[in-house]
C-alpha cells in the first residue's frame, strides 16, 4: 500500500563478510584473464573480477567483491545492492524488518551465495537511500522546484540540477531536481533528489510497475497520479557522525538490523535535512517593530497584498502582520485583511490564480521547514 508523508528505506548496499556465506556462483570472485581472438594469445596478466548483476521483472541486483586493509591483514567482503524493489508487489512498504525475511528468501533464490539470516541481518550496511513520498501536481512540482533553486545558499546554486525530459508528444518522461551528486557528496553537501515518480514508474520502471504495482494499486483503490518522492543518501561513518552531532540521528547503526531499529520520524527529519543544507528559507514576513497607532489606507494596504502575491507570496504570508498586534488592534486588522482580500478574490482574477500557485508552492516549502 502507498503511504505519503512517511520516511522508507529504499535501498542499501551490503557488506558480507566472505566467511559468513558459502559462495555458490565464482564467477564474480574469480580473477579473470583475457583472451585476444585475433591473435589466439592470452594476456598473462590478471584482472579483477567483473560484478554479477542480475535483472529480472524490472528488477537489479548487484554482487561484487571487494577488499579492506587493517593494517597487515586483508579482509574479503561480498558487497550485495539491496532495494525494495526486491520486495515486489510491497515495494511501498520500503525495507522494513517485517519484510526482511522475504529479501534474504530472494537472495538466495539467486544462486549466487548462502548465507544465514542471523548472518544477513549482522552485516553492515552503507550508501542507505532514504525516501518519502508526497502529493503534488506536475506543474507545481516543477514550479516549487525551480523556486528551491532560487532560494540556494551563496554558492551552493551550483549544486543544484534541474532536470525535465520530455518526449515527441511533449510529455514529461524525466522530472526532477537533484542535489550534489552520489561520488562528490560529503557529509555538510549531501547527495539527495526530489523527482516526479508518476514520470520514473511509467518510463524507466515501466516494467517494475506492470509486473507488481498496476494490479496492486488498483487492489487498493489507489493511483500513483500526482505522486513526487525525495531520496535522501546517508553516505557512510562521518555523514552518520555529523547526523548524530545536529541531533537528527539518535540511534546510531552500522549493520542492516540496527538501521531497520531507527524510527521512521528520525529518517524523515534526516530525508528534509537535506534540504536545509542548501537552502536559505526566508522567515515569514514582518520585523518586531511596533505598527501601533499607525492607520494604513485600504487602497495602500490592497497594492500591499498585491505586491506580495506578485512576488510569490500567499494569504498566510499576507495574514502574518497581525503577529505584530495585539488584542482590539489584532482583531480588526485582521478583519479588515480579510475584506480586502475578499475584494482582490472578486476584482483580480488573475492575481487570485497567481495566489493558488503560490499558496501549492508555498505549501511544500513549509512542508521542508516543519520537517528539518
Amino acid at each position: 500500500m502507498l503511504i505519503y508523508d512517511s520516511a522508507h528505506i529504499d535501498s542499501l548496499s551490503l557488506s558480507i563478510p566472505i566467511e559468513n556465506c558459502t559462495i555458490l556462483n565464482s564467477n564474480f570472485t574469480s580473477r579473470i584473464v583475457t583472451y585476444y581472438y585475433d591473435t589466439e594469445e592470452f594476456d598473462e596478466e590478471l584482472q579483477n573480477s567483473k560484478p554479477l548483476v542480475f535483472t529480472y521483472d524490472g528488477i537489479t541486483v548487484r554482487f561484487r567483491i571487494a577488499e579492506r586493509f587493517t593494517g597487515k591483514t586483508t579482509h574479503k567482503f561480498i558487497i550485495l545492492t539491496l532495494s525494495a524493489k526486491m520486495l515486489k508487489t510491497r515495494y511501498f512498504q520500503g525495507i522494513t524488518i517485517y519484510n526482511t525475511k522475504f529479501l534474504h528468501q530472494e537472495i538466495l533464490n539467486l544462486g549466487v551465495i548462502d548465507i544465514s539470516y542471523a548472518d544477513f541481518l549482522d552485516s553492515r550496511v552503507s550508501d542507505v537511500d532514504v525516501c518519502t513520498n508526497y502529493k503534488i501536481d506536475e506543474f507545481t512540482f516543477v514550479k516549487a522546484n525551480k523556486k528551491l533553486i532560487t532560494l540556494a545558499q551563496n554558492g551552493k546554486d551550483r549544486f543544484f540540477n534541474f532536470f525535465e525530459k520530455m518526449n515527441r508528444q511533449k510529455q514529461y518522461i524525466n522530472l526532477g531536481l537533484e542535489v550534489n551528486s552520489r561520488p562528490k557528496a560529503k557529509p555538510s553537501t549531501p547527495y539527495f533528489k526530489n523527482y516526479y515518480k508518476t514520470i520514473e514508474l511509467t518510463t524507466k520502471s515501466l516494467e517494475f510497475y506492470n509486473n507488481f504495482l498496476k494490479n496492486e494499486m488498483l487492489k487498493n483503490n489507489q493511483s500513483i497520479r500526482n505522486l513526487a518522492r525525495i531520496e535522501y543518501t546517508i553516505k557512510g561513518f562521518k555523514h552518520k557522525e555529523r547526523l548524530i552531532k545536529k541531533g537528527l540521528l539518535k540511534n546510531n547503526f552500522n549493520t542492516l538490523k540496527e538501521l531497520l531499529m531507527v524510527p521512521k520520524d528520525q529518517l524523515k527529519k534526516i530525508i528534509y535535512s537535506g534540504f536545509k543544507e542548501y537552502l536559505e528559507i526566508p522567515k515569514n514576513l514582518g520585523s518586531k517593530k511596533s505598527y501601533s497607532g499607525l492607520s494604513p489606507t485600504d487602497a495602500l494596504i490592497i497594492n500591499y497584498m498585491e505586491q506580495l502575491i506578485l512576488s510569490g507570496k500567499d494569504k498566510i504570508d499576507l495574514m502574518e502582520i497581525i503577529s505584530m498586534f495585539q488584542g482590539t488592534q489584532r482583531a480588526r486588522l485582521k478583519s479588515k485583511i480579510n475584506k480586502l482580500w475578499s475584494f482582490i478574490q472578486s476584482n483580480n482574477e488573475a492575481l487570485i490564480n497567481k495566489h493558488k500557485e503560490n499558496e501549492q508552492v508555498q505549501q511544500f516549502i513549509r512542508k521542508i521547514e516543519d520537517n528539518s
